[in-house]
């Protein structure tokens, strides 16, 4: 290739793996669907397809060869994850055959970002026994299990009041219908004194 693999796809030379596949992506996509289309313009868009596709593998190749396990990795790691990007982030993480504190951090953080709190927290925990003088663990798995008390309250206060809201609805359930029975009998107590009152009066008629 003649060209630069960075310059093919948009970037720097010292663009970072989420800026790599973002530019990658916005690429592929735009030629994938311009390359369906007749002539000229579907042709060119099917070139330069493929002349992506090369440029992409080229550019992981050599960031592949920079990666410094001393830590860089874990950068490399931190913005994937933050582009959201959690598919490159695990697979490059499964990729460090040493997993010590930090790489347990980096495995919390992918499952907290996907919403899974439970192994997020289960990885932290092994973060923190690991390297328990680790304030950034320390600090991190405090706020998750914050957070997850704070859920469970909300969870318990909701499931509270919807209980209470039952119990609530039977008794005004309950109390009209003990007020219908009430009005009920009432009414029939009257019904049945004007009854008597009329068979009364027709007996003081006949008796006259």
């Amino acid at each position: 290739m003649s060209k630069s693999p960075f310059l093919v796809l948009g970037i720097s030379d010292n663009a970072t793996q989420a800026e790599v596949e973002t530019a990658y992506r916005k690429l592929r996509d735009k030629y994938r669907l311009d390359m369906h289309q007749e002539g000229e313009k579907g042709k060119f868009a099917a070139n330069k397809l493929s002349e992506v596709e090369t440029a992409y593998k080229a550019v992981k190749v050599i960031l592949d060869s920079k990666v410094n396990y001393d830590g860089n990795i874990y950068s490399t790691i931190e913005q994937l994850v933050k582009a959201n990007n959690f598919e490159e982030a695990q697979k490059t993480l499964d990729g460090i055959s040493e997993r010590g504190a930090e790489w347990h951090y980096y495995q919390s953080a992918i499952y907290y970002k996907k919403g899974w709190l439970m192994e997020a927290r289960s990885q932290l925990n092994l973060a923190v026994t690991m390297d328990p003088r680790n304030d950034k663990y320390v600090n991190a798995l405090q706020k998750l299990e914050d957070k997850l008390s704070n859920r469970g309250s909300a969870e318990s206060a909701q499931q509270s009041g919807s209980a209470q809201g039952a119990k609530s609805g039977y008794q005004r359930s309950y109390q009209s219908s003990a007020t219908r029975d009430d009005t009920s009998d009432n009414c029939c107590a009257c019904c049945q004194g004007l009854i008597c009152a009329n068979c009364l009066c027709d007996c003081m008629q006949c008796c006259r």
